[in-house]
């Protein structure tokens, strides 16, 4: 299998290092899922300024609408998250990725969004 995870992470206090999970993408080279919890973003709001929430929510929005809708085989890619994560370490952050010894389906990454990030996802 070359199925791969990689979370997105929101650093709310940088200095002590501490985040909060949000999103999750998994790949293996040809097809990718990407789902992040509305929930916690909500939360979010309690934490930090409805700006850079409403900013988060935007990335994390048009990120998911790229990565799901162009049908380019970059964002399956296992290279492409490396490197996200190891050049986006901003307010969002990304995660190495991971690899996972499963198959991609709906069922699997629903188990691996609810381990990770929330245990309600709504699959479409």
């Amino acid at each position: 299998m070359d199925t791969f995870y990689t979370i997105s992470f929101v650093s709310i206090r940088p200095v002590i290092k501490e985040q909060i999970s949000l999103g999750l993408i998994v790949a293996n080279g040809r097809d990718i899922q990407f789902e992040y919890s509305k929930s916690k973003l909500k939360a979010l709001n309690k934490l930090m300024s409805h700006n850079i929430v409403d900013f988060i929510r935007l990335y994390l929005k048009a990120m998911k609408k790229v990565v799901l809708k162009f049908d380019d085989p970059i964002f399956s890619k296992y290279d492409y998250y490396n490197r996200l994560s190891n050049y986006n370490n901003n307010l969002l952050i990304f995660s190495k990725p991971k690899n996972v010894d499963i198959e991609l389906t709906d069922y699997n990454f629903k188990r691996l969004f609810e381990l990770y990030i929330f245990k309600k996802i709504l699959l479409k």
